[in-house]
């Protein structure tokens, strides 16, 4: 998988290749692990492809299985895994920082055969055995997977596991779709490029996190800028037409709907409203929102929006406590916690939002009400709920950008509540 660049650096390191073209340096210590390493994927790859065979008989024997391909994907994700710090991956919310499958094994995976790509998916992807094999190689007693109850920090780790096997996914899906094409149109010429894939090399020391809170302005700024005006006959020139937005991820939209489904908690849609609500326009500044499990245990955290702050137009107050929510995992219920006590939250599909408009207190639940045309007056009402599963789901629709990527996450995951 990795193989010696040109002899050695010095008495005590040695060059080694880990890409076409790209070189690391290591020390002799370093090397020996590295080695070590290498071994320990070559086990954990025969072991996927065992299993993936196991699980269907007409996948290509082991001799015939892409295990180089294996090896590498499987690389690719212990780097990543072994230089992250659980403690900072747990803190980051908002999965600014996240294992990024590498480029040059995204073509890799978009040559294999059907059977290949199957025997991949259900070994990597499906069988839930790769999480185990690394969880393995952490001396972190954190990272046990048999834990009666697992940490924070645990599950940090498992969302980015989730997050990096989608994407192979999505790239063997990638590869299904493109095949699919070029069946149907085996009657059409076509330009055939020859790639060889270096079956050895094709895993990377360093990742780069990738960040979901880029603002959708960015995204759609191109979109949203007038075109030249077309120039008639007559010598005037014609209004510009604004060429059309990106489309929205079919889930994202699916999402949404979910949320603006009163008396209803269902699907992915429940489970990223929690992520979108401190965004939502009139949002107290300052303010994030805390989930806690009925025993008081800290579940999630999601932090202020500096969206927000901004909007207000003053800095935000000192240590603005969030709102805290406990959840019933049992029944997947919400109450608020107000100064250490549990209010009572009746059932019915609306627990949440009416757990957040009464952990916010009057004076900015008044606030947020206000800024979403809502009745004041009638706070837990059924038009008030709606008002504001409705500013969620605009909000969910108006950021794709930070929003679509967390909602294949928990897709995939299927962490869903129903209440």
């Amino acid at each position: 998988m990795f193989s010696i660049y040109s002899g050695s650096a010095g008495p005590l390191s040695r060059i080694y290749e880990i890409a076409e073209g790209k070189t690391v340096t290591l020390k002799e210590m370093e090397a020996l692990e590295l080695k070590r390493m290498t071994g320990k994927v070559c086990e954990m790859a025969a072991a996927v492809v065992d299993t993936a065979v196991a699980a269907d008989p007409r996948a290509p024997h082991r001799v015939d299985a892409p295990i180089g391909v294996i090896e590498a994907l499987i690389m690719d994700f212990v780097l990543w895994f072994m230089s992250a710090d659980p403690d900072r991956i747990a803190a980051d919310t908002e999965l600014r920082e996240l294992p990024t499958l590498m480029d040059d094994l995204k073509p890799v995976l978009r040559m294999l055969s059907p059977a290949e790509g199957k025997l991949i998916r259900q070994g990597l992807c499906e069988s839930g055995q790769l999480w185990r094999m690394v969880c393995a190689l952490s001396p972190s007693p954190l990272m046990n997977p048999d834990a009666k109850v697992h940490s924070p920090q645990y599950d940090a780790m498992r969302t980015r596991f989730l997050k990096w096997v989608n994407e192979v996914s999505r790239e063997l899906s990638t590869r299904d779709a493109a095949s699919e094409s070029k069946a149907a149109q085996t009657s059409r010429p076509t330009c055939k490029t020859a790639l060889r894939p270096r079956a050895e090399g094709v895993a990377t020391a360093t990742h780069s996190g990738a960040s979901l809170a880029t603002p959708a302005s960015s995204l759609r700024a191109a979109a949203s800028a007038p075109s030249s005006g077309a120039q008639p006959a007559s010598g005037r020139t014609m209004p510009a037409r604004p060429a059309p937005l990106p489309p929205l991820p079919p889930l994202l939209l699916e999402a949404a709907r979910q949320i603006r489904t009163l008396h209803a908690w269902s699907g992915v849609g429940g489970e990223i409203a929690l992520y979108v609500m401190p965004h939502v326009k009139g949002w107290p500044a300052g303010r994030g929102l805390k989930i806690i499990g009925a025993d008081g245990t800290p579940r999630i955290e999601i932090p202020a929006s500096h969206e927000n702050e901004s909007a207000s137009g003053h800095r935000p107050r000192a240590a603005a406590a969030p709102v805290i929510l406990s959840l019933d995992p049992e029944r997947g219920h919400y109450s608020a916690q107000v100064n250490g006590r549990k209010v009572p939250t009746p059932p019915g599909g609306d627990c949440f939002y009416r757990s957040v408009l009464a952990g916010l207190g009057t004076a900015d639940r008044t606030a947020l009400l206000q800024s979403i045309g809502a009745d004041v007056e009638a706070p837990f009402g059924d038009e008030t709920l709606l008002k504001l599963r409705n500013a969620t789901a605009d909000q969910l629709v108006a950021d794709p950008t930070r929003f679509a990527p967390m909602l294949e996450l928990l897709q995939f995951a299927g962490q869903t509540h129903a209440d």
